[in-house]
């Protein structure tokens, strides 16, 4: 005996079922996306309730651990589209299908406070906590625990993106091997992510993003910038990131010889700091050690985990390359992302940073992401972002013409209002950052 599969009816297991199959056969990802949404539409609930044959329950309970992978699947793809409000939803269905599932309220307040609702994010955390207590008689977990702390400490109202910044066009991938690099940090050892790519590819832009991404959750982000006329001038990006306001209150925690050693980075600790001794030179290779030591002692003792940002790399001065490699290895459990940028055409085989890269990548902890230029579509997607109206067919050619699939060719050429109309001359003058860049 069997159900006709010809009758005039519908099955929400069959229907959830074939959407399944056809996800796990579908080749690109917007394709599976598509289906898994499908599934999630026909699961209506648990199969057969109000039934408990050992049949039934195995059947309900496969059933209902596919439905909550196929919702945390799609949570990750929205999440990674920066479609903060998509991945709320989906979210607070998982919840909704297992009201005690942790990670899951550890997510939700993550996405609210990434979508601007703090408020929201923290009250999730006291339902958190509310719901484990009454249903399992526990405490939320450290790592709950963490995540509201940190959020505690976050701007307050979140940081709004900057009115100028333009969104991400054609980074989908590299902004999900970003998000890939910072969950490793979550168990050490420290990692760290090289965005590579000619000058102009946004490799700054996208970092960028991330800084936004982790401020936005309460995660402290320390910049600094790397120049060519500093490139013998020792610690420059150390002394810039010391001096940021995240670490005002780190050094009140380190003893006085910890102190010391910080003043040969920044002097202006003796202001604070009256008594200090003046430090003597470095002379011997312990006190160089000494020195490091010290410095990777104050940095680990920012609430973890933290994120590091170094622009323009490649003009990195020697000793800040020195240090950051004995930091990345000073505490294999140390909680923290160095996210640095570096133009491909300055990096020569001989470059001192191939070598810095190259222990890194044998030790695991590198993870480098090339950018790419932008085709023709994506190239009139960011103009038409700029001009705030699509581009025509010749605005399009001449466009991508001039600045060959370059991001901020593309960014600066729009904002001179180049091509402002269809019998706009590609001879137009170079606006100046363009120039600038090709100059260099």
């Amino acid at each position: 005996m069997q159900w006709r599969s010809d009758g005039p009816c519908a099955v929400d297991i069959w229907a959830f079922k074939t959407a399944v199959a056809r996800a796990d056969q579908a080749g690109a990802d917007a394709e599976r996306a598509g289906f898994l949404e499908q599934a999630v539409d026909a699961y209506a609930g648990d199969l057969l309730p109000g039934h408990y044959e050992d049949w039934v329950l195995t059947d309900r309970e496969a059933l209902h651990q596919r439905y909550l992978t196929i919702l945390e699947e799609l949570l990750i793809l929205a999440e990674s589209r920066r479609n903060y409000p998509q991945a709320i939803r989906l979210a607070q269905r998982i919840l909704h299908a297992d009201p005690v599932h942790e990670a899951a309220y550890r997510r939700l307040m993550r996405l609210q406070s990434l979508d601007g609702n703090l408020a929201g994010a923290l009250r999730t955390y006291h339902d958190c906590a509310t719901r484990l207590q009454r249903e399992l008689g526990i405490n939320p977990s450290p790592a709950t625990r963490e995540v509201y702390e940190r959020l505690l400490q976050a701007p307050s109202p979140p940081l709004q993106m900057a009115p100028t910044r333009l969104p991400l066009v054609a980074r989908e991938v590299p902004w999900r091997t970003l998000q890939t690099v910072w969950k490793r940090v979550g168990g050490g050892p420290p990692q760290v992510a090289l965005l590579s790519g000619e000058a102009g590819i946004g490799k700054t832009r996208l970092a960028e993003e991330l800084l936004d991404w982790a401020e936005r959750q309460g995660i402290v982000a320390l910049t600094a910038v790397c120049y060519p006329s500093e490139k013998r001038l020792a610690f420059a990006p150390v002394a810039k990131w010391l001096r940021s306001a995240h670490m005002q209150t780190v050094f009140d925690l380190l003893e006085q010889r910890q102190l010391e050693e910080c003043c040969r980075i920044l002097p202006e600790l003796h202001g604070h700091y009256p008594g200090l001794p003046e430090p003597g030179p470095l002379i011997e290779s312990w006190q160089r050690q000494r020195l490091f030591g010290a410095l990777a002692h104050t940095f680990l003792q920012l609430n973890q985990p933290f994120l590091l940002f170094l622009d323009d790399l490649h003009w990195c001065d020697q000793d800040t390359l020195a240090w950051l490699h004995y930091l990345l290895h000073y505490d294999p459990q140390a909680r923290f992302l160095l996210l640095g940028n570096a133009r491909s055409e300055e990096l020569a085989p001989d470059h001192p940073l191939q070598a810095w890269l190259q222990q890194l990548d044998r030790d695991r902890q590198l993870t480098t992401i090339s950018l790419n230029r932008l085709d023709r579509h994506h190239s009139a997607e960011l103009a038409g972002h700029v001009l705030q109206e699509p581009l025509d067919p010749h605005q399009v050619r001449h466009l991508f013409a001039e600045t060959e699939g370059i991001p901020l060719f593309i960014v600066e050429m729009a904002r001179a209002g180049f091509p402002a109309s269809a019998a706009a001359t590609p001879c137009a003058p170079l606006p100046p950052r363009v120039r600038g860049v090709i100059e260099g």
